[in-house]
Parts: C-alpha cells; structure tokens; sequence
C-alpha cells in the first residue's frame, strides 16, 4: 500500500474516532434524574399460576404502571412463556 492511502486511512480512522467522541458528549451532558410516581403492585400470572419476576441473577424485579403505561421485565415474561434465547455467552 503506498503512503498516500495509509494517510487516507489513518486520516479517516481519526476524524471517525473525534467524530464518535464529539456525538457522545451531548448524550452524557443531556442525563438528568428525574423522580417519579408509579404505581406498584401489578401481579403476573402465566396459566393461572403466579409468576414472580426476576432477573438474570436471581434478584426479584418489580413491575409498576406509569402514566397508563404497564412496565413488564421482558426477560421474565420471555423465560416464563418459553420464548428466552440466550443471545451472548453471559445469558447461558
């Protein structure tokens, strides 16, 4: 390869590496906390048995409404009806 294309690609490696460092600067400097009402207590059932979600390590999750909205773990619902497909190494 002649020097004028490894100056090409040298030259586009690092305009794509300042590129990506420049997009990820407004993401982090966007996060804000914002505290939140939900309402808790919603109970899972799978048939007719009752499913207490978890998540990979065993933990219990919650499931909560919020503005009308159901938030459900989708790994335990997935698990509970047989649908979960290990995708990486860690999941199996």
């Amino acid at each position: 390869m002649n020097k004028h294309k490894q100056g090409v690609i040298k030259g586009l490696a690092i305009g794509l590496i300042i590129g990506l460092m420049v997009q990820s600067v407004p993401a982090i400097a966007a996060t804000v906390t914002k505290m939140i009402e939900v309402t808790t207590g919603v109970n899972l059932y799978v048939d007719d048995i009752p499913l207490l979600p978890k998540d990979a390590n065993g933990n219990s999750v919650d499931t909560f409404i919020y503005n009308g909205t159901t938030y459900l773990p989708v790994r335990a619902i997935s698990e509970a009806v047989g649908l979960w497909r290990p995708t990486s190494v860690s999941d199996r």
